[in-house]
């Protein structure tokens, strides 16, 4: 049994361990930031609070954000799914044109009717603090 392999699954268990959210929370969120330069920024993270400090501190490790910093939330969905489905809304969100996006932040229940299977659920973005 080789040195790496044993480190691995320490680190996860500590990490676990260490964040007990992980364990009682179940799917991911997706969500729209609108950042300086009039521009949208779509990630997910089990977190999306957590997050968007990261976001607002440099400390995301997001090349996007730290050159055009998040100025509010704009939307956010929960996906109750598996990281692949939250992915997946992701990488949609990212393909649609800037349009398509302004209409889904202002009437965020007609994604849920777009991806009916995902069973999301709106998520309020308007007390998130920096």
């Amino acid at each position: 049994m080789s040195a790496a392999f044993c480190r691995v699954p320490l680190v996860v268990c500590k990490a676990q361990a260490n964040n007990q959210r992980y364990k009682t929370m179940d799917g991911f969120f997706v969500y729209i930031l609108e950042c300086a330069g009039n521009r949208f920024y779509t990630g997910y993270s089990r977190d999306a609070r957590r997050r968007y400090r990261q976001h607002c501190r440099g400390q995301a490790r997001c090349r996007f954000t730290a050159a055009f910093p998040p100025i509010h939330p704009s939307a956010c969905w929960r996906v109750p799914g598996s990281r692949s489905q939250a992915m997946r809304l992701e990488r949609w969100l990212q393909a649609q044109s800037r349009l398509q996006k302004e209409e889904l932040i202002r009437t965020p229940a007609k994604l849920a009717l777009i991806f009916p299977e995902l069973n999301l659920q709106i998520e309020a973005v308007g007390e998130w603090s920096r």
